[in-house]
């Protein structure tokens, strides 16, 4: 560990060159990480179109649930 902490002061320059190389990509990484800051947590829909002549939207309902 003392010989890589020795290696790194003496080559300043090349380690604060190589920090800021690090933190252009970093920051150029986060520009471009799609995060959704709020996730869609709707319930997935389907509107179902049908006819039953005779009967109520309700009784149309409960006979569907039956079948299912």
């Amino acid at each position: 560990m003392g010989r890589f902490i020795g290696v790194l002061l003496e080559h300043r320059l090349l380690m604060a060159l190589a920090v800021i190389v690090l933190a252009g990509l970093g920051m150029a990484a986060w520009q471009d990480l799609p995060v959704d800051a709020f996730p869609d947590v709707t319930n997935v829909q389907v509107m179902v179109l049908t006819r039953a002549p005779g009967l109520a939207a309700v009784d149309v309902e409960e006979d569907r649930k039956s079948v299912v």
